[in-house]
């Protein structure tokens, strides 16, 4: 371990040396050492150290009992360690055998372990420079035949499996594809920034990952505590006997719902969102929990200017198209209003012992009236106040079938609990539209192929339909144009460029056009979003036959009876031109771009995330690109 130094930082490198060693008969290399300095009282630890961890690990835990492993752990579950604690966390080796399906949340819990600011390296196998390596030596090599020599390579020495006495020891096999376009976007999804991916190894099959936990202040800490081990679900009436007739809100709240039942004609970004917005600001809210918050269009406003916030709602359609990475479902964040009883998981991503404001927005009058009870209880235990506003006429303009509990003003208030605000739907939604939404701050943004995904704010939506007088009418700034002619502004006269699920409806040919056209209007430095569908995560899927939990997302891809069928519903039907990850940003890459993929509500531009919308989560691929500087 180096001697304290100034910088405040841990600091990992690679350092290669030039010595062999073999960690199994059949592959011997050179190996790379990982060298840590850190301060004195910086804290790391190593998640799969076996009986070789490192030297700078503090603390060393294991799927395996071993003299030199502190405890065991099961990988692929949560890991019994507090958050926030560790200013580094080391895996050499041991991610490839997490289960695939179980990699994203082993990434998590990484990330709630480790401090603000904290280092995570992870040394993993490159598969893709794996296959290649195989494929260049059919011979074999290190003396062993192909079978072994490739075998081992790409599954793993399997050596606790083979131990004298282990019989039923599980199989020490990797257990998932990684390369580094696959890892970056693992870890970006997880949370990390600054990601590092360098080749690792004499052979360079394997790879080195270096990230950071950005620093937040303490907010980000906060929020990564609710995904924390062993969070008691606080319920406060249990068993509660059904008494109406069964209902299911999942089933209930569904695609139809969102798309014409409850609304008309559909659920969208409505105008009067930024109204309601502004009328919840003026109750100064800390904290935020938001009881039925759908896409989380008001969530993701509320987060954007600082608040601290989580949201809730059963519908899995608002899953795969939300807005705001902070919606969260029944197994994230623990609320049942419907089913049982009702109860709040305690906020303890929050620094007080309560969240500050629970917010409902025409939430309460689709909870069975005998569960509200409970559910009341529950907001009193965990939250301090509320502010919920509800239709307290069930036949307004939008006629909404699911309203199963109707009742006055009086009512609702006399039954919430004390300092829970009663208000109707339309009075937090009326007021005067905010004029500096409508204004923009002097930049010149884009927003292409619109439709009626549109943009206050400034930004000029673009697209080929006549959405004039529609557009007008909600304040939006509209130009009807057919991109495929070219973008209609000066060159290097536009500061930022979005558009979403719009360069997969022109051929192959006008996409590029588009793209060199964009890269023409761009100012030097300027910025451009790109959200297509991700045929790359849409195929594995479909090889994996998982492709079925689209159907609340997709009506052809509910309706069609097999796996093709839904792959092509979502992936080709209406579409010229489907985009992976390598394609997209090769294309851009061609044109003048320098492109990196990033995740869902991730930017290196914060404008950009909070003037525009994520939209098709689910199943989309998000590519930022810079222009290339000639």
């Amino acid at each position: 371990m180096s001697p304290p130094h100034k910088r405040t930082t841990l600091i990992f490198a690679l350092q290669i040396i030039r010595e062999t060693y073999s960690r199994h008969p059949v592959i011997s290399r050179r190996n790379q050492v990982l060298t840590i300095r850190k301060e004195q009282g910086q804290k790391i630890i190593e998640l799969g150290g076996g009986n070789n961890p490192h030297p700078a690990a503090d603390v060393n835990v294991d799927v395996r009992e071993g003299p030199k492993v502190h405890f065991t752990a099961d990988f692929d579950k949560p890991l019994p360690i507090s958050s926030n604690e560790w200013d580094g966390v080391i895996s050499i080796f041991a991610l490839e055998h997490v289960s695939y399906t179980r990699i994203p949340a082993f990434l998590r819990e990484v990330y709630r372990i480790l401090k603000s600011n904290g280092r995570f390296v992870c040394i993993i196998p490159n598969t893709e420079a794996q296959v290649k390596w195989i494929l260049a030596h059919p011979d074999g090599w290190d003396g062993h035949a192909f079978f072994e020599s490739a075998s081992c390579k790409l599954f793993g020495d399997q050596e606790h499996s083979l131990r004298e006495g282990e019989v039923n020891a599980p199989v020490d096999s990797h257990k998932a594809w990684l390369d580094p376009l696959t890892a970056s976007k693992l870890f970006q999804d997880a949370g990390f920034v600054d990601i590092t991916i360098q080749p690792y190894g004499e052979r360079e099959t394997d790879m080195a990952v270096i990230v950071i936990k950005p620093k937040s202040d303490g907010v980000l800490d906060q929020v990564a505590a609710i995904e924390k081990t062993n969070v008691e679900l606080v319920k406060a009436i249990a068993n509660v006997e059904a008494t109406k007739t069964p209902y299911d809100p999942v089933k209930t709240f569904n695609r139809q719902y969102f798309n014409g039942i409850g609304y008309k004609p559909w659920y969208w970004d409505f105008p009067f969102h930024e109204i309601a917005f502004r009328n919840i600001l003026s109750r100064r809210p800390e904290s935020v929990l938001e009881l039925g918050c759908g896409r989380g269009y008001i969530l993701k406003r509320l987060k954007d200017v600082g608040i601290l916030v989580r949201g809730w709602d059963v519908s899995k359609h608002c899953q795969l198209t939300k807005v705001s990475e902070l919606v969260m479902d029944n197994d994230c964040l623990n609320i049942d209003a419907f089913h049982c009883g009702a109860g709040i998981v305690s906020p303890d991503w929050v620094q007080i012992d309560r969240a500050d404001l629970c917010l409902s927005v025409a939430f309460l009058e689709h909870v069975p009236e005998h569960l509200l009870p409970a559910l009341f209880e529950g907001m009193s235990k965990w939250t301090k106040r509320g502010l919920h506003a509800i239709v307290f006429d069930s036949k307004d303009d939008c006629t909404d079938p699911t309203r199963v509990t109707s009742h006055s003003r009086a009512w609702w208030t006399e039954r919430l609990p004390k300092g829970h605000e009663v208000i109707g739907k339309d009075e937090l939604e009326s007021g005067t539209f905010p004029q500096d939404v409508l204004k923009g701050d002097g930049k010149i943004k884009l927003n292409c192929g619109s439709y009626m995904t549109c943009f206050h704010h400034g930004w000029i939506n673009i697209d080929q339909h006549e959405l004039a007088q529609w557009a007008q009418g909600n304040g939006y700034t509209y130009q009807k144009h057919d991109l495929r002619q070219g973008i209609p502004f000066d060159t290097d006269s536009v500061d930022m460029i979005y558009h979403a699920h719009f360069l997969e409806h022109l051929s192959y040919k006008d996409g590029r056009t588009f793209l060199a056209d964009a890269r023409r209007v761009i100012k030097s430095d300027g910025i451009m979003r790109c959200i297509v569908p991700d045929a790359g995560m849409l195929m594995h899927r479909f090889r994996e036959g998982q492709l079925s939990e689209f159907d609340e997302l997709n009506e052809n891809c509910a309706n069609a009876m097999t796996s093709a069928g839904k792959l092509w519903s979502l992936l080709w039907d209406g579409h010229q031109a489907i985009y992976d990850a390598d394609t997209l940003c090769s294309v851009l890459s061609d044109v003048g771009w320098e492109p990196k993929v990033v995740g869902f509500r991730q930017s290196n531009c914060p404008q950009m995330l909070t003037e525009t919308l994520d939209v098709c989560q689910a199943i989309s691929l998000f590519v930022e690109a810079k222009p290339r500087v000639k």
